[in-house]
């Protein structure tokens, strides 16, 4: 009778085991990748072009989201080994006001879920430049002819603390990729989603120091309109956003100087003295006056729900704009620059290079 009863037990209990161990991991739909064409060659591949003010009816702040296929996520185009250089060098001489990760284990995981997403789409969209090596635990990148960690939670012998060890990682992916990124988590559901990760090699005018740790609504404060706008549409997306999921949307400014890393001085805010207008022959035009785009992207990761958005910064002169692409982009950008609502315009300087910028374009 007791051996009867143990083999029902066994009978019983196998097949539930079985199943546990069969269970699917959650994937996210950014891994749903193929490879480049063999014939690939990323010093060939123009950037993006990227003209948010293009055919667009309202200038007011919007989100404006679009759906993107998995394919066009990390864009590896001729730009990647001279941006990638620069971003090693700013994240190293500024990690203060580049680099963060909230030490809590939820946080650290979630970071972890991420890197491992991005180490799994190179490898798979470009594996001629990206090549794992599970020996080392190491990524060969042979563009830049530098190695990254493969696993992130495997810790190496020169990073014995693990606060090291994430600090190299946040490190890795900020001179592999020319995408920032941030790491949104709620305390709890009626609570607001709060930034706990990112790298900003590329800051547009802001402080990321400032916005480490802090919820959306604050990081959004100095947004024209935000709280009419933005707020309640905005939470409601973070809210649905799932990992079948995939979203972009633009934003553009005109900057007058030529760094991408830029700290202060992008924008107005409340209680400054508007800035005083240029001239047209104040600004190098040639090396020194650029439209800025930013390509945002939005996920949820599938393992610790974290939302997760990356931002890709394109810097184009406008002599570049005004003599090699079409009139219409031309005329499209001078419609965009006087279409701006007042304090949007204020927000994005318009005072200072609004003028000076349209004359150009038009001379």
């Amino acid at each position: 009778m007791q051996l009867l009863l143990l083999i029902l037990l066994v009978a019983i209990g196998l097949p539930l085991l079985t199943s546990r161990k069969k269970k699917p991991r959650k994937r996210s739909c950014l891994e749903n990748v193929t490879p480049v064409d063999v014939d690939f060659d990323w010093k060939t591949q123009e950037p993006l072009k990227v003209r948010p003010f293009v055919n667009k009816k309202s200038f007011n702040p919007s989100m404006n989201l679009t759906d993107f296929t998995a394919n066009d996520w990390i864009l590896i185009e001729k730009t990647y080994l001279q941006n990638v250089q620069l971003r090693r060098e700013i994240t190293i001489k500024h990690s203060d006001h580049t680099v963060f990760l909230n030490p809590d284990k939820r946080f650290v995981a979630a970071f972890h879920e991420f890197y491992s997403l991005v180490i799994h789409y190179l490898t798979h969209r470009y594996p001629q430049y990206f090549v794992p090596d599970k020996h080392n635990n190491v990524v060969k990148n042979l563009i830049t002819e530098d190695q990254i960690p493969l696993d992130p939670n495997i810790i190496t012998k020169d990073s014995v603390l693990e606060q090291d060890h994430n600090r190299e990682l946040l490190l890795s992916l900020a001179r592999t990729i020319e995408e920032d990124f941030i790491l949104l988590h709620k305390d709890a559901p009626d609570e607001e989603y709060i930034m706990r990760c990112n790298v900003s090699g590329f800051p547009a005018g802001f402080d990321p120091k400032n916005n480490f740790d802090k919820p959306i609504s604050f990081i959004h404060t100095p947004v024209p309109q935000y709280q009419k706008r933005l707020k309640v549409s905005m939470s409601k997306y973070f809210d649905r956003l799932t990992t079948d999921e995939a979203h972009v949307r633009h934003n553009w400014s005109i900057q007058t100087n030529a760094s991408k890393f830029t700290l202060h001085s992008h924008h107005g805010r409340e209680g400054e003295t508007p800035p005083p207008p240029l001239k047209m022959e104040d600004i190098d035009f040639e090396k020194g006056c650029f439209l800025r785009c930013e390509r945002q992207c939005f996920t949820r990761l599938p393992v610790l729900g974290a939302n997760l958005m990356t931002i890709r910064t394109y810097v184009t002169p406008l002599s570049e704009i005004k003599h090699l692409e079409d009139d219409h982009v031309t005329r499209e950008l001078i419609r965009g620059i006087d279409s701006l609502p007042e304090d949007l315009a204020f927000y994005k300087k318009r005072g200072a290079w609004g003028e000076a910028v349209k004359e150009y374009l038009r001379s």
